[in-house]
């Protein structure tokens, strides 16, 4: 169940409500990042990269999602080790009227990747062959689970293909919440 919030309108009392990630949305604080290859192959799994700000009084709630054109197994990692965090990926206010950017969280693809880190999930998706396979946390940004990220700490996606010359795309949708807000 998504977390709402109501507001009233105007003097008619109209009453409405919406998500929490919407309200956030609204006041632009909503951040994506995307990026895809096409082509990745068996011997080299696709990494991605995204890196938070040393800061304990905020958090990134993140969310994720991976296609593939084939089959894959997508991995997510945490407290990763790299000797290049690789090349920057812009970020984008979900909000497109608000000068707002992401202070907490920084992203990467192709990053030189000395050990994964610690796993904490993992998806198969599809078969060798066929149209695009989805995996992640969110099949849509509203209404879904989340990770909250630690401070100062590397995560990484990994997609490792099933076949050659695959085609594989990431968005991750996150926002910035401050926790002494929580009882604001």
């Amino acid at each position: 169940m998504a977390i709402t919030r109501g507001f009233r309108t105007d003097s008619s009392g109209v009453f409405i409500t919406m998500t929490w990630a919407h309200v956030l949305a609204h006041k632009g604080e909503v951040f994506e990042v995307n990026d895809y290859d096409v082509d990745v192959d068996i011997a080299g799994p696709k990494y991605w990269h995204f890196k938070t700000a040393d800061d304990d009084e905020n958090a990134v709630h993140f969310r994720y999602d991976v296609t593939c054109n084939g089959g894959a197994m997508i991995e997510v990692f945490e407290d990763s080790t790299l000797s290049n965090d690789g090349t920057s990926l812009t970020i984008f206010n979900m909000n497109r009227q608000s000068t707002k950017t992401s202070s907490l969280l920084t992203a990467y693809y192709d990053p030189a990747v000395s050990s994964d880190g610690t796993r904490l999930t993992v998806h198969e998706i599809g078969s060798t062959g066929g149209g695009s396979r989805f995996a992640g946390t969110v099949p849509g940004f509203l209404g879904a689970l989340e990770f909250i990220l630690k401070s100062n700490t590397s995560y990484l996606i990994k997609v490792t293909v099933r076949q050659d010359d695959s085609t594989v795309g990431m968005n991750v949708f996150f926002y910035e919440y401050n926790y002494t807000d929580l009882t604001s």
